[in-house]
């Protein structure tokens, strides 16, 4: 249960971290912006750069935040290192999987800078997968883990997708 709970909030707090980047990209580039625990969109027109700059401030941190975690399970054999960086991996792979109908920002950002809109996905979830299966085989988890970690995920993004409509949008 501390398995499941721990990675529950993890992937709530990843979420929220991850829109507040973008948030406070926006705002720190002067636009108005609105916020949900998924989404932040400007109000009104971004400049090009603006909006690329926008859309890299939520998946670096993610990123970031997958690396902090390989860091932690790499020195010190840390659960809760294995588990910030499944949860970035998880949420970028599944932000990919969404592109196919709605671009998320990796893509967004490939195809501005006219690299193909599956390249930058592709690398980001890819390395991401690859810092998550080198933690694991450091840190060393059970099939009982893996079920846990997976009923976490599930928990945890399902509250996040279908969750959203009915939480409060942040306008600033």
């Amino acid at each position: 249960m501390k398995t499941i709970m721990s990675i529950v909030i993890i992937v709530l707090l990843s979420f929220i971290v991850h829109e507040a980047a973008h948030f406070a990209m926006a705002l720190a580039l002067g636009y108005e912006a609105t916020a949900t625990i998924n989404h932040v969109r400007t109000v009104g027109p971004v400049e090009p750069g603006h909006a690329l700059l926008i859309a890299a401030a939520g998946p670096a941190l993610t990123y970031a935040q997958g690396i902090i975690g390989f860091l932690m399970a790499r020195s010190g054999a840390s659960m809760i290192g294995l588990h910030l960086v499944m949860v970035a991996a998880f949420q970028r792979v599944f932000a990919a999987i969404v592109s196919v109908n709605n671009p998320n920002d990796e893509m967004r950002i490939s195809l501005d800078l006219g690299l193909g809109q599956w390249t930058l996905p592709a690398i980001i979830a890819g390395s991401l997968l690859v810092l998550m299966i080198l933690s694991a085989r450091t840190v060393k988890p059970g099939w009982i883990y893996i079920l846990y970690a997976w009923l976490g995920l599930s928990i945890g993004f399902s509250l996040v997708v279908f969750g959203e409509p009915y939480l409060p949008a942040i306008r600033l």
